[in-house]
């Protein structure tokens, strides 16, 4: 049986020449409109007792909780912990792009075969991305962000087990490599074709995002599991205001 085997699972990459993004410079912080946490406010009163502190303690802990559940978000299909995005870790427009994503959706029941211009409803995430930027305030500069899309075929009686496997840990690997945005993979059709897509914050992340151990397993895995496999690499660009976009 012919086999083409371009690249493996959907976190995969091959090398590629990298970009640098600059990040931003740290604010200056004025350590004296920092608010005190509760257990300062009930050291400070002078009314210290074991359970006014276990409580001020405990409301704390909420409070560290609520700002940790705001800054992660599910941006893939594995919704674990490990999984999900810090927000903190981007920059302001990468964290506003990953949180529009968040409304990704297949444009086509074809989506496996048709061009990936057509298979994803990218004005619905470009309309998010607009009203998010009005909810923060925030006018939009014209940047560019790096797509993947992997259009496969995979074996007839694939050990769908391991693919999961493998796919899951790639996806862990990448998300603790910093820098992905999105990634969302379809289902087989009944000629076992699928896509699968993700959104990088540049080019280097993506690089990067692709070489850790589970990465290699795929790859060498890849010619059991996929007929074929075929992927695209694209500047996916966002214009000034989110007037348009663009995918090169």
């Amino acid at each position: 049986m012919a086999t083409l085997v371009k690249e493996t699972l959907g976190l995969t990459l091959p090398n590629v020449s990298t970009t640098t993004t600059n990040a931003k410079s740290p604010a200056t912080v004025d350590t004296r409109e920092i608010p005190e946490s509760p257990a300062e406010n009930v050291e400070r009163a002078g009314e210290v007792t074991p359970e006014k502190h276990r409580e001020a303690q405990a409301m704390e802990a909420r409070q560290d909780s609520a700002v940790t559940a705001q800054d992660l978000i599910i941006t893939s299909p594995y919704t674990e912990l490990s999984h999900q995005l810090h927000l903190s870790t981007l920059d302001i427009q990468s964290a506003l792009l990953a949180r529009a994503l968040t409304a990704f959706e297949f444009a086509t029941p074809s989506y496996a075969t048709a061009s990936y211009e057509t298979a994803i409803k990218w004005p619905l995430v470009m309309e998010r991305l607009r009203d998010l930027c009005a909810e923060e305030g925030h006018t939009w500069s014209k940047q560019t962000f790096y797509a993947v899309a992997f259009f496969s075929k995979l074996q007839e009686g694939v050990d769908r087990d391991l693919l999961y496997q493998l796919d899951k840990e790639s996806h862990r690997e990448a998300v603790e490599s910093g820098g992905l945005l999105m990634y969302y993979f379809g289902s087989p059709n009944e000629e076992r074709r699928n896509l699968a897509t993700c959104m990088w914050r540049s080019e280097k992340d993506a690089k990067l995002g692709g070489t850790g151990p589970w990465h290699k397993r795929a790859r060498l895995e890849a010619r059991n599991l996929y007929e074929t496999i075929e992927f695209k690499r694209m500047d996916f660009i966002i214009e000034d205001g989110v007037s348009g976009y663009s995918i090169e």
